[in-house]
């Protein structure tokens, strides 16, 4: 009765809109197009869903929309093995049996036999419940009032310098002419010329861009309806061959260790021991050694740098009975300022930009787990366990009692605090999620970033990794400049550092597993490569089932993803010192005894060389930890974050 209501209420609204009804129906199920305009009408703006059926006898879909009542949740309709039904929020699909909800999110369940709750496993999203206990499917619709516009394809003319972006614009949901389309192209903050052509007829449009320097340009398309409009930013590489991420070779920077180009922000604590302060690095160092061209001379193409977000100025306790200084760039307390000892919002944005020129992409840091205890969303929700996660306690003089350490890093993964100073965001919240992904976007679009390496992706509910990827698909990349995500889970196992890998979370993870195998095959006292090649078709084929190593072949777990293999990083021991036999274990050696010095051991830097050789043709993605290029000497944190060295006199 419900579903017959909504028709004649359709049609009564129709009739009042055109003045009459021919009866005829609509090719695509949408009333729009039989005003014979030739621009396409968006459809994107309902979903059919499909969950398979068994022995139950009726099938319901109840959710926010409905207030949970089943009663009124919306009867789905049995087709062989399958119960279905259509939603929208376009009015003028209602013909075709579409239920009618707004735009927006609309959280929903199955309910089968009138009281057997399932959540829809074949949607990939999902949002908590106000008790924060109970996951329901996740339905978002687009507002289908607005125009549409889609990337059909690029086309890059790397002789002749000129890119031309293809795009399908759509009417409305509700028909409504397109009024006018206009263009801009930008190459950092440079417009550079390109004229646009568009066929108002088809709603088929392209923008052509010549004399492109190298770099990666980004074009604003912008279509207006009326009084409604949209706008798709859509990035394209100009480059001499087409390269995704899996063509790349990335260099991990932390910011503080790497070139002091600004002397000016240095800003070192008082009372702080140097391995443990500001040292001085900055971005303005990193533009320099790219206009030297230090980074092509490596072969490197793409860049991972320190979170870019302001952290506090003071020094906080830490291990060893130290206090340090917030070097590391991991206690963020600003949702959008920028680290006043790397720089400005003008000196990333020239970074970017010099990395850009150079065919360089740049991925920085996200510290998406924790922020530090006086961000201003700690500061605004403070002690409410419906924004931060408390397992322990609310009470600020008993915050340690949050701690992973005390609670169990892996019994309280989701919930529990890396220190006292550092709350820990509870993702199950939505109107959190709304904001975090904001910041993102921001960051995202405002330095022309390239990718994220999520930090501590153990620690983050997987409904926040997945909305996030959603959002920045759809509103910052392009068919052949993606966005990258890729996750760092500090664990030696596929099994659960896969979980979060797949078309809707990370595109890849930082492979533990695969460095742990490298230094083990490489780092022995007899080197066994017989033990890494086992290593990579036990993991690589029988594990994952990938039948060619290459990439993107087939496999049912990394079909598609791009893992980040490494010889070293900020959290592990260096490569040379733990070939070298100077690391003891002791988890303060960097404290306890004088410096390791740089091993002259000629061994050691040919099984790095192996490693490296390894690592460059291998499947996956080959990140150098700066300095390992030539073997810098470093033992545990925070002995392996050492100033880096640009002059063979500075190596002892």
């Amino acid at each position: 009765m419900q579903k017959l209501i909504q028709y004649f209420a359709i049609i009564a609204i129709i009739v009042g809109l055109t003045g009459c009804d021919d009866g005829k129906k609509s090719s695509e199920n949408n009333l729009n197009n039989q005003n014979n305009l030739t621009v396409p009408v968006r459809t994107d703006c309902s979903v059919f869903i499909s969950v398979p059926a068994a022995s139950e006898t009726s099938a319901r879909l109840v959710g926010s929309f409905n207030e949970w009542t089943v009663d009124d949740g919306f009867p789905m309709e049995r087709n062989g093995y399958n119960w279905e039904i259509g939603l929208t929020s376009n009015p003028m699909d209602a013909f075709a049996g579409y239920y009618i909800l707004d735009p927006g999110e609309h959280a929903y369940k199955v309910v089968l036999n009138e009281s057997d709750w399932r959540i829809d496993t074949t949607n990939p999203y999902w949002v908590f419940d106000k008790t924060q206990q109970i996951a329901n499917s996740l339905l978002i619709l687009p507002d289908c009032a607005a125009p549409q516009i889609e990337e059909s394809s690029a086309v890059v003319d790397w002789s002749a310098r000129t890119i031309r972006l293809n795009f399908q614009a759509y009417r409305p949901g509700d028909g409504a002419l397109i009024d006018s389309v206009t263009h801009i192209a930008h190459i950092g903050d440079l417009e550079i010329p390109s004229s646009l052509t568009y066929d108002a007829a088809t709603g088929a449009g392209s923008i052509q861009a010549a004399e492109v320097p190298v770099g990666k340009v980004r074009f604003t398309i912008t279509v207006n309806s009326g009084a409604r409009s949209v706008t798709r930013r859509v990035p394209v590489w100009m480059e001499p061959e087409p390269s995704g991420w899996e063509d790349q070779i990335m260099y991990s920077i932390f910011v503080d260790r790497f070139h002091n180009g600004d002397p000016s922000n240095d800003a070192p604590i008082d009372g702080i021991e140097t391995q443990i302060n500001w040292q001085g690095g900055d971005w303005k160092g990193i533009t320099a050694k790219l206009r030297e061209g230090f980074f092509e001379d490596l072969g490197v193409t793409a860049l991972w740098l320190s979170t870019p977000m302001d952290n506090p100025d003071a020094a906080q306790p830490g291990d060893c009975d130290r206090w340090f200084s917030g070097y590391h760039a991991y206690w963020p307390q600003s949702s959008r300022g920028t680290e006043n000892h790397f720089g400005t919002a003008e000196d990333l944005k020239e970074l970017v930009q010099e990395a850009h020129a150079r065919g360089i992409r740049v991925l920085v840091d996200w510290a998406a787990n924790h922020v530090f205890i006086d961000h201003e969303l700690h500061q605004r929700y403070f002690g409410n366990p419906y924004w931060f996660n408390y397992p322990g306690s609310t009470n600020p003089d008993e915050f340690w009692m949050n701690k992973c350490g005390y609670l169990g890093w892996n019994e309280y993964a989701l919930t529990c605090w890396f220190t006292e100073y550092l709350p820990d965001f509870n993702q199950r919240n939505q109107d959190l999620l709304r904001i975090l992904i904001a910041d993102a976007l921001w960051w995202a679009d405002t330095f022309d970033l390239d990718g994220f390496r999520v930090d501590a992706t153990k620690h983050i509910e997987s409904n926040y990794l997945r909305l996030l990827r959603r959002s920045l698909d759809r509103e910052l990349a392009g068919k052949t400049a993606p966005f990258y995500m890729v996750g760092e889970n500090f664990l030696y196992d596929y099994g659960i550092i896969n979980e979060k890998i797949g078309p809707h979370e990370l595109q890849g993870q930082f492979d533990f597993p695969l460095y742990g195998a490298i230094r083990t095959a490489l780092i022995g006292a007899t080197s066994d490569l017989a033990y890494l090649n086992s290593f990579v078709y036990n993991s690589f084929i029988d594990f994952q089932g990938i039948t060619d190593l290459r990439w993107a072949t087939d496999g049912p777990t990394t079909n598609g993803t791009l893992m980040g293999n490494f010889l070293g990083n900020h959290d592990v021991e260096r490569f040379s010192s733990v070939a070298a036999g100077q690391t003891n274990g002791d988890g303060c050696q960097a404290f306890n005894q004088a410096l390791v010095p740089q091993t002259d051991d000629a061994s050691v830097y040919a099984r790095l060389g192996v490693g490296f050789g390894f690592l460059l043709t291998v499947r996956g993605l080959p990140v150098i930890y700066y300095g390992d290029e030539f073997g810098l000497a470093g033992v545990k944190d925070p002995d392996n974050r050492r100033s880096m060295i640009f002059a063979d006199t500075q190596l002892s």
